[in-house]
Protein backbone atom coordinates (compact mmCIF):
# COMPACT_ATOMS: atom_id res chain seq x y z
CA UNK A 1 0.00 0.00 0.00
CA UNK A 2 1.04 3.86 -0.23
CA UNK A 3 2.46 5.73 2.06
CA UNK A 4 1.05 9.07 3.53
CA UNK A 5 3.49 12.38 3.06
CA UNK A 6 2.73 15.77 4.41
CA UNK A 7 1.75 17.54 1.22
CA UNK A 8 2.81 21.27 -0.69
CA UNK A 9 -0.08 22.97 1.55
CA UNK A 10 -1.23 22.31 5.12
CA UNK A 11 -3.77 19.59 5.11
CA UNK A 12 -3.26 18.11 2.13
CA UNK A 13 -1.50 14.58 1.78
CA UNK A 14 0.40 13.21 -0.72
CA UNK A 15 0.46 9.46 -1.78
CA UNK A 16 3.56 7.85 -2.99
CA UNK A 17 3.33 4.72 -4.23
CA UNK A 18 7.02 2.83 -4.64
CA UNK A 19 8.01 -0.35 -6.39
CA UNK A 20 10.70 -2.38 -7.58
CA UNK A 21 10.63 -4.23 -11.32
CA UNK A 22 12.93 -6.91 -11.81
CA UNK A 23 14.17 -6.67 -15.45
CA UNK A 24 17.36 -5.22 -16.90
CA UNK A 25 16.11 -1.67 -18.21
CA UNK A 26 15.36 -1.10 -21.57
CA UNK A 27 14.04 1.91 -23.97
CA UNK A 28 11.05 2.13 -25.23
CA UNK A 29 10.91 1.22 -29.01
CA UNK A 30 9.41 3.06 -31.75
CA UNK A 31 6.05 1.56 -33.27
CA UNK A 32 7.50 -0.40 -36.66
CA UNK A 33 5.15 -0.21 -39.72
CA UNK A 34 5.38 -3.09 -42.31
CA UNK A 35 3.04 -3.86 -44.76
CA UNK A 36 0.30 -5.22 -42.91
CA UNK A 37 0.30 -2.38 -40.38
CA UNK A 38 1.87 -1.20 -37.11
CA UNK A 39 3.33 -3.20 -34.32
CA UNK A 40 5.27 -2.72 -31.02
CA UNK A 41 8.22 -4.55 -30.72
CA UNK A 42 8.00 -7.63 -28.72
CA UNK A 43 10.75 -6.45 -26.42
CA UNK A 44 8.61 -3.27 -25.26
CA UNK A 45 5.83 -5.11 -25.26
CA UNK A 46 6.63 -7.55 -22.75
CA UNK A 47 8.67 -4.80 -20.15
CA UNK A 48 6.01 -3.01 -20.07
CA UNK A 49 3.67 -5.99 -19.27
CA UNK A 50 6.56 -6.46 -16.58
CA UNK A 51 6.10 -3.24 -15.24
CA UNK A 52 2.51 -2.98 -15.09
CA UNK A 53 2.42 -6.62 -13.84
CA UNK A 54 4.66 -5.32 -10.53
CA UNK A 55 1.98 -1.90 -10.05
CA UNK A 56 -0.95 -4.34 -9.93
CA UNK A 57 0.98 -6.62 -7.52
CA UNK A 58 1.95 -4.28 -5.16
CA UNK A 59 -0.69 -1.36 -6.00
CA UNK A 60 -3.89 -2.15 -7.87
CA UNK A 61 -5.41 1.00 -8.04
CA UNK A 62 -5.45 4.04 -10.58
CA UNK A 63 -5.18 7.74 -9.03
CA UNK A 64 -8.14 9.73 -10.08
CA UNK A 65 -8.43 12.35 -12.78
CA UNK A 66 -7.36 15.82 -12.75
CA UNK A 67 -4.85 14.89 -9.84
CA UNK A 68 -0.95 15.98 -10.48
CA UNK A 69 1.47 13.13 -10.57
CA UNK A 70 5.19 12.77 -9.81
CA UNK A 71 7.15 9.77 -12.12
CA UNK A 72 10.39 9.32 -10.44
CA UNK A 73 12.30 6.51 -11.99
CA UNK A 74 15.87 4.78 -11.47
CA UNK A 75 17.44 2.65 -14.29
CA UNK A 76 19.92 -0.15 -12.28
CA UNK A 77 22.30 -1.60 -14.75
CA UNK A 78 24.34 -4.33 -13.75
CA UNK A 79 28.53 -2.97 -14.44
CA UNK A 80 30.44 -4.51 -16.80
CA UNK A 81 34.31 -5.63 -15.54
CA UNK A 82 35.79 -3.82 -18.16
CA UNK A 83 33.71 -0.48 -17.47
CA UNK A 84 35.31 1.82 -15.38
CA UNK A 85 33.02 4.54 -15.19
CA UNK A 86 31.10 5.59 -12.13
CA UNK A 87 28.26 7.13 -14.64
CA UNK A 88 26.27 4.88 -16.72
CA UNK A 89 26.40 6.82 -19.94
CA UNK A 90 25.55 4.59 -22.87
CA UNK A 91 22.51 3.62 -24.66
CA UNK A 92 19.59 3.30 -23.53
CA UNK A 93 18.69 6.78 -23.10
CA UNK A 94 17.31 7.84 -19.54
CA UNK A 95 14.24 9.59 -21.51
CA UNK A 96 13.35 6.46 -23.36
CA UNK A 97 13.26 4.14 -20.67
CA UNK A 98 11.19 6.81 -18.72
CA UNK A 99 8.92 6.87 -21.78
CA UNK A 100 8.40 2.90 -21.08
CA UNK A 101 7.27 3.80 -17.65
CA UNK A 102 4.67 6.00 -18.47
CA UNK A 103 3.25 4.24 -21.26
CA UNK A 104 3.20 0.81 -18.93
CA UNK A 105 1.35 2.89 -16.57
CA UNK A 106 -0.75 4.81 -18.71
CA UNK A 107 -4.52 4.13 -18.12
CA UNK A 108 -3.32 1.79 -14.83
CA UNK A 109 -2.16 3.99 -12.33
CA UNK A 110 -3.58 6.94 -13.70
CA UNK A 111 -6.39 8.60 -15.91
CA UNK A 112 -4.44 10.01 -18.23
CA UNK A 113 -0.41 10.63 -19.34
CA UNK A 114 -1.39 14.34 -19.30
CA UNK A 115 -1.31 14.05 -15.52
CA UNK A 116 2.18 14.04 -14.79
CA UNK A 117 3.50 17.54 -14.53
CA UNK A 118 7.17 16.43 -13.33
CA UNK A 119 9.65 13.60 -14.10
CA UNK A 120 12.74 12.20 -13.05
CA UNK A 121 14.92 9.22 -14.44
CA UNK A 122 18.10 8.00 -13.09
CA UNK A 123 20.68 5.69 -14.57
CA UNK A 124 23.55 4.24 -12.20
CA UNK A 125 25.12 0.85 -12.16
CA UNK A 126 24.22 -1.21 -9.16
CA UNK A 127 23.04 -4.96 -8.62
CA UNK A 128 20.65 -6.75 -9.32
CA UNK A 129 19.60 -4.77 -12.71
CA UNK A 130 15.93 -3.10 -12.19
CA UNK A 131 13.72 -0.38 -12.63
CA UNK A 132 12.82 1.56 -9.07
CA UNK A 133 9.52 3.40 -10.02
CA UNK A 134 7.72 6.19 -7.66
CA UNK A 135 4.61 7.42 -8.31
CA UNK A 136 3.40 10.48 -6.13
CA UNK A 137 0.07 12.36 -6.33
Amino acid sequence: MGTLLPGIRDGEFKMTYSFTVPIVPIAKARARVTQRGTYTPSKTEQAETEIARYWLLEHFRRIGPDVPITLRVIAVFEQPKSVKRAAHTVRPDASNILKLCEDALNRLAWVDDSQIVDTRCQKLYGAPARLEITVSA
